[in-house]
């Protein structure tokens, strides 16, 4: 039976997150592809590449910066970064990075970004210009690099821990993140397996968004089977499913999920 999330805007006051994006590498609807939920009119089966994006009275977050970034921050009329985490340097959570230019046009703010060296690297592979910092290109992303890897960090007001994650053969993070009403949540987009040091740190924490690409086993990602068990072992107050493929009908799968498990969708926000 279907389900919605309960109020908790009681709970994390003058908070926010919203799902810019919701979808796995390729988005939904696939370039070419006429499935059903390619076809569907549903409009929470149009998934755009998986970023979120927290904002409080003290400090707007944005983490990861995929190909549609532009869409999302124009649908969501979002005007304000302050900051912006990375989980890995897959195409699908980075390709936009360059449209954080917007947010250095006419000033001499550079925006600080937080990620593990290998994405910073691989960043300044793609995005050479972004790590100049040229005072004479106003109109160029500038921006502030630090390294993380497992040591926590606060960005104004808020607690930052990065989680190692496996996904793939790269360095990838998830990222625990606490509030100054001591409430928090964790995001973790893309990951396959986790090691027990991550596991022990998210457990009975108030939000858990995790990955749950597909019903079927995916070698580099958690299928909807082994995303609930990990959601059972950590025992979060409310969980919420993120970067799905194709082959997820939201409403269908919704319909047979727990109590306190959500699907996700584009444009979802939580009011913290």
């Amino acid at each position: 039976m279907q389900h919605t999330p309960k109020n908790i805007s009681q709970s994390f006051q003058n908070s926010k997150i919203t799902f810019l994006g919701t979808g796995s590498a390729t988005g939904v609807p696939i370039i070419g592809c006429t499935c059903a939920i390619c076809s569907s009119e549903e409009p929470k089966n149009k998934r755009t590449r998986s970023s979120l994006f927290l904002q409080n009275s003290e400090i707007s977050l944005l983490i990861d910066t995929g190909p549609d970034l532009r869409f999302q921050l124009l649908r969501e009329k979002i005007t304000e970064i302050d900051a912006v985490l990375f989980t890995h340097s897959h195409m699908d959570h980075i390709a936009g990075f360059d449209e954080l230019r917007a947010f250095c046009w006419e000033t001499q703010k550079s925006i600080p970004i937080y990620a593990h060296p290998y994405c910073l690297k691989q960043l300044k592979k793609c995005f050479p210009w972004t790590f100049q910092n040229k005072k004479g290109f106003l109109r160029y992303t500038r921006i502030q690099a630090h390294k993380i890897r497992t040591k926590p960090f606060k960005i104004g007001d808020i607690k930052i821990t990065p989680l190692p994650v496996f996904h793939d053969n790269l360095p990838t993070l998830g990222f625990l993140i606490h509030l100054n009403n001591g409430k928090s949540f964790a995001y973790i987009p893309d990951v396959c397996k986790f090691p027990n040091e991550t596991l022990e740190k998210i457990k009975g924490i108030d939000i858990l968004i995790l990955n749950a690409l597909r019903e079927a086993p995916a070698q580099k990602h958690l299928c909807f089977t082994e995303a609930l068990k990990i959601s059972s072992q950590i025992k979060a107050k409310q969980t919420y499913f993120t970067h799905f493929s194709h082959d997820v009908d939201y409403q269908v799968f919704l319909s047979h999920l727990p109590k306190d498990i959500f699907l996700s969708y584009d444009g979802l926000q939580i009011s913290l």
